[in-house]
């Protein structure tokens, strides 16, 4: 007999054994016997396709189990992991960045007080480094297809005066114009204030879009406008009428006030130092977040002035909280 005709024999003997319900649902005899079926997996798959008309019933029991399942496998890895590598390939590394903010995102969504963002870190962030990411954690290719679409219709388009922000840390900018016909922009880059939420009690920068950010860190100067490239940046909304009136009456608040600190140095302080070198408090002075006018005590030393200044420091400012007492 050959080799063959054993090996079917056997093969459509364990098959019998292992579809044939009334064998499988026999109580175990009294010795315990038990009946082996080598291919479970198997045989589920068989008796879920029992009324379906296909070639397949024709396979021999054991042949999908032992050489086609992990031949698909391979296949099927080999597909997946081809298809992210070229996709990876042709999405920019901005907008990879972009993929890997949504999937942790979702990620949060996903596991809640149990997400950790161990797990969701990149290792490098070469394009080899990102499919690895992507394969460690069976992350589904949607991510990558749907980014890539987003990719080809071009960078987002923003108009004059459109409130954006950056994605990655938050900053709020409004834009002014646009440079040339890339995704360059000019935007003026606007303060936040930190705001508690009553609810949760965290906080969190919040964009203040009439005030805008200034290059004397004291306050006063040109606005500061920074080129931001369109593709890291959302928009939010749109400067209305209450925000430009809210930042005109900021302005004229600040110059009124400007002018009365300068008034009262140029009148009184200025006579009170004149005989000491130039004043440490002078910038300060003008800082318009401190409020000059109802001071107990000197403010405190800026962080980028040196320790040993303060006695000169705390000296100048008590003269100055004296004036204010006696104007």
């Amino acid at each position: 007999m050959s080799l063959s005709i054993i090996a079917n024999s056997y093969f459509n003997q364990i098959l019998r054994i292992a579809t044939d319900k009334s064998i499988i649902n026999t109580p175990l005899s009294d010795n315990n016997d038990e009946i082996y079926d080598p291919h479970p997996v198997e045989t589920k798959w068989r008796n879920s396709i029992n009324n379906i008309d296909t070639p397949l019933h024709f396979l021999e029991y054991g042949l999908m189990d032992h050489f086609i399942s992990p031949l698909v496998k391979k296949y099927r890895y080999d597909m997946r992991h081809n298809l992210v590598v070229e996709l990876i390939k042709q999405i920019h590394n901005d907008q990879l960045d972009v993929v890997w903010k949504n999937i942790v995102n979702d990620a949060k969504l996903q596991y809640g007080s149990k997400f950790s963002y161990g797990k969701w870190k990149y290792g490098a962030k070469n394009k080899a480094g990102r499919v690895k990411f992507f394969e460690k954690n069976d992350i589904s290719i949607r991510y990558l297809t749907d980014q890539l679409d987003i990719q080809k219709t071009g960078p987002p388009t923003f108009s004059p005066h459109d409130l954006v922000v950056c994605r990655k840390y938050g900053t709020p900018y409004i834009i002014r114009e646009k440079i040339g016909r890339g995704k360059f922009y000019l935007a003026y880059k606007c303060k936040t204030k930190w705001i508690v939420d009553p609810v949760t009690n965290r906080g969190s920068n919040k964009p203040v879009w009439h005030k805008y950010l200034r290059s004397n860190s004291c306050g006063g100067g040109p606005p500061i406008s920074d080129k931001i490239n369109s593709w890291k940046f959302s928009k939010v909304g749109v400067e209305t009428t209450d925000i430009i009136n809210m930042r005109e009456d900021a302005i004229d608040k600040y110059n009124n006030e400007l002018k009365k600190r300068r008034d009262f140095w140029d009148n009184t302080i200025n006579t009170l130092l004149l005989p000491r070198r130039q004043p440490f408090i002078y910038l300060t002075y003008f800082d318009q977040s401190i409020d000059l006018w109802n001071l107990v005590r000197p403010p405190l030393l800026p962080y980028n002035f040196h320790r040993n200044i303060k006695p000169a420091w705390d000296s100048q400012w008590e003269i100055v909280i004296d004036a204010i007492r006696n104007m």
